[in-house]
């Protein structure tokens, strides 16, 4: 093998691993607002304040996730476009449960609630 293809296939090799950290991220993000969702669901179907402990928990995974998509798209504007197009309307329901919690009340103000 010449020196050229070896340096190609390293250079592929290290965009499939890449590939491949964005697709988990992502994945972990999904995961996590279904965590969080799902405790919202609990929460607002019996008003039982333990279903908001996977509400709380998704919201902060979901940030961390988030975070670490935008870190791992930095080289793809593209992507990062979406990313900005998408955590406003993930984060826009979000901010309605959190608020309602102490009051145990909740409203439904938008498909998040």
């Amino acid at each position: 093998m010449s020196y050229r293809s070896t340096n190609y296939i390293r250079y592929s090799e290290n965009w499939r691993a890449h590939t491949y950290q964005v697709l988990g991220a992502l994945k972990d993000a999904t995961s996590n607002m279904q965590d969080s969702e799902t405790g919202q669901r609990g929460y607002l179907l019996t008003g039982d304040k333990k279903y908001l402990e996977p509400f709380f928990k998704g919201k902060e995974s979901i940030g961390i996730s988030l975070n670490l998509l935008t870190e791992l798209t930095l080289d793809n504007e593209y992507q990062q476009q979406r990313l900005r197009v998408l955590q406003p309307l993930i984060w826009g329901g979000k901010r309605e449960v959190s608020g309602a919690s102490g009051n145990n009340r909740c409203t439904r103000k938008n498909r998040f609630q």
